[in-house]
């Protein structure tokens, strides 16, 4: 799941055009039907690869989604929960996007 937080506008001077970020939380699930493993090592593959896609191409200095936006980066720590017995797992990764 995805969900868009806030948006935020600042100006730097009369002369230069705003920059607008936009908040977002990328929202990963999953479950292990299997007792002895805990379903955590499924959601850090899920981590990984959402990582990976954020981060730009190694001859870019900034992700910017296919020109989509100016620029996107994950944004702080990611929070990841656990259910009691291990079967189930769920992570928050929050997002900043700078949009045109």
């Amino acid at each position: 799941y995805l969900t868009l937080g806030e948006k935020h506008k600042t100006t730097q001077s009369l002369k230069s055009p705003p920059i607008r970020t936009l908040g977002a939380h990328v929202i990963l699930f999953c479950a292990n039907p299997d007792p002895h493993i805990a379903a955590g090592f499924k959601l850090n593959d899920l981590i990984d690869a959402v990582e990976a896609a954020i981060a730009p191409a190694p001859a870019f200095a900034a992700q910017a989604l296919g020109g989509a936006v100016h620029y996107c980066w994950i944004a702080g720590e990611t929070e990841t929960f656990e259910n009691i017995d291990g079967t189930r797992a769920a992570a928050i990764v929050p997002i900043e996007i700078m949009i045109p």
